[in-house]
């Protein structure tokens, strides 16, 4: 019997130095804060926006993490000043040996994403079970014995939208084609790597796709999150293509194998939280304001 996975995957907003929303992204003193008191829960992190283009946060954070048991990692390559862009920020760190691992970049995004080379990041991950005595096998054990697993990781950042909706319309079909890029590298990744379709796939990151429809009742605002219950026309959109069930990924081995894709969040939660850009309405001013406006723009809310 093997024992459930603790995975965590965050969109870090460690941008490189000179870039914040209001002065100050406290950059590392949020790192400092995931060290200290949540990292050493996880066997695994995923991370979007470790940055590794003009500090050293991103190589301090990983000896850091080493030091808290998390062994392996992978990150997205770094770039240079001749690729004309920034590298992909991703970042997956495990207590458990990763076997294998690829990066595949997507066409190069619009507007500010322009400057980050966005892609998708892969890690087969060989999970141990647990020893005949109930523990769990010790990191990187092979004491689970049968009850090992791998599990095959992708983490991704995809094409953000920004301000009103003629920019955001552009940005979602770029979105759209790199979804399908994703498609498809899943797929090839699998043909390659994947002993069995029994092997776990767990597709992780942040996909920048507002999944809730937002349907208002009496009220000129959502009362709390678990309104979310239904689906966006983009958030099934990028289901379709996920699961090679559109246009956007004709002409691919996706017509033939498709992906059954679940979204284990919603499953469990039966609604779509809120995950960026949390909002209340106040009642003195009548009007939406965002929870935390350090981080959430005007026109992001």
């Amino acid at each position: 019997m093997s024992r459930p996975l603790r995975l965590l995957s965050q969109n870090m907003f460690i941008r490189p130095p000179g870039i914040s929303n209001s002065g100050n992204d406290f950059k590392d003193e949020r790192l400092e804060y995931l060290l200290e008191n949540y990292a050493k829960e996880y066997d695994v992190l995923c991370f979007m926006e470790m940055f590794q283009f003009g500090s050293n946060r991103h190589s301090n954070f990983i000896k850091k993490c080493t030091e808290l048991g998390f062994k392996y990692h992978v990150a997205s390559p770094p770039k240079g000043l001749f690729s004309l862009g920034i590298d992909a920020g991703l970042l997956i760190l495990s207590k458990y040996p990763i076997l294998q691992n690829e990066f595949i970049q997507y066409a190069r995004g619009v507007h500010s994403d322009a400057l980050s080379l966005k892609g998708a990041l892969y890690a087969k991950v060989q999970i141990p079970g647990q020893a005949e005595n109930g523990t769990a096998a010790e990191q990187g054990d092979a004491a689970g014995g049968d009850n090992n697993y791998t599990l095959h990781l992708f983490a991704t950042h995809t094409q953000a939208s920004y301000g009103q909706i003629d920019k955001a319309q552009k940005s979602i079909e770029v979105r759209a084609k790199q979804l399908a890029t994703l498609s498809k590298f899943i797929i090839s990744t699998l043909e390659k790597h994947q002993g069995s379709e029994k092997e776990p796939v767990l597709l992780v990151g942040d996909m920048n796709v507002d999944s809730r429809a937002h349907v208002l009742g009496d009220y000129p605002y959502e009362i709390d999150e678990r309104d979310g219950k239904e689906s966006s026309a983009e958030y099934l959109r990028m289901i379709d293509i996920l699961s090679g069930k559109t246009s956007e990924t004709s002409g691919s081995s996706l017509k033939q194998n498709r992906l059954f894709v679940t979204d284990v969040l919603y499953k469990a939660l039966d609604y779509h939280p809120v995950t960026s850009g949390a909002t209340r309405y106040d009642e003195e001013n009548k009007k939406v304001v965002p929870l935390d406006p350090q981080w959430i723009k005007s026109q992001d809310f």
